[in-house]
């Protein structure tokens, strides 16, 4: 386990750094230490880390809807459940995301275990009519985090965070290839009532995440 796993199966179960270093009985300080890589995690940690979140109560969906939570004496991996599975946020969090979703303080309301979505970074709301008929307001989107700016697929819809130079947006929109410039690219609602591209610089992008899929309902 490295310290990006670490964090990500903190986040996945919804627990702040305070509580869980509580869980865990380090001190907060030697949490941050593992999670901003200054110190390596021990290998004895790691299987207490899973050891101790064996019976934690988090909201696990299948395909069919049903709970996939299992514990550690039905002989399955607790840690490696949880990290297959997406966290869906009820919120707006795509306002809160100035580099990936590691900045974002509010905790995923439950998650996902959708085998096409499993190697996604969230599932979040889609809000507006821009990207209607494709994505429809309300609809929830599974995306994943891409970090090479230069390999895009044109013509598919990703989730572009910008930083201030761009004006810190924080849109969802088809991208396409500039015309004459390639360290630009412009981005595109599929909705004809919404003209226009809008020009980014391909320097001015905090992040980006391809839309893999959208899920009109989810089942509790």
């Amino acid at each position: 386990m490295n310290r990006f796993e670490l964090r990500n199966f903190r986040k996945k179960l919804g627990l702040s750094r305070q509580k869980f270093a509580d869980k865990l009985e380090i001190s907060i300080h030697t949490l941050d230490s593992w999670e901003t890589g200054k110190r390596n995690i021990p290998k004895t940690k790691v299987k207490l880390i899973y050891n101790v979140f064996q019976n934690v109560d988090n909201i696990i969906l299948t395909q069919d809807g049903q709970s996939a939570y299992k514990n550690m004496h039905s002989g399955d991996d607790f840690g490696l459940l949880h990290i297959n599975c997406t966290p869906y946020y009820d919120t707006n969090v795509i306002s809160s995301v100035v580099k990936s979703f590691n900045d974002v303080n509010e905790q995923p309301t439950y998650f996902v275990d959708y085998p096409p979505f499993r190697n996604c970074t969230a599932i979040i709301n889609n809000y507006g009519e821009s990207m209607s008929p494709k994505f429809k307001n309300g609809e929830r989107l599974a995306v994943k985090q891409i970090t090479n700016f230069d390999v895009i697929l044109w013509g598919e819809t990703y989730l572009v965070i910008t930083n201030r130079r761009a004006n810190n947006l924080r849109v969802v929109k088809d991208v396409f290839p500039h015309p004459t410039d390639e360290n630009k690219i412009a981005l595109r609602s599929s909705n004809p009532d919404f003209k226009g591209d809008t020009v980014v610089d391909k320097s001015n992008i905090a992040s980006m995440y391809l839309v893999k899929g959208k899920i009109s309902q989810l089942v509790n």
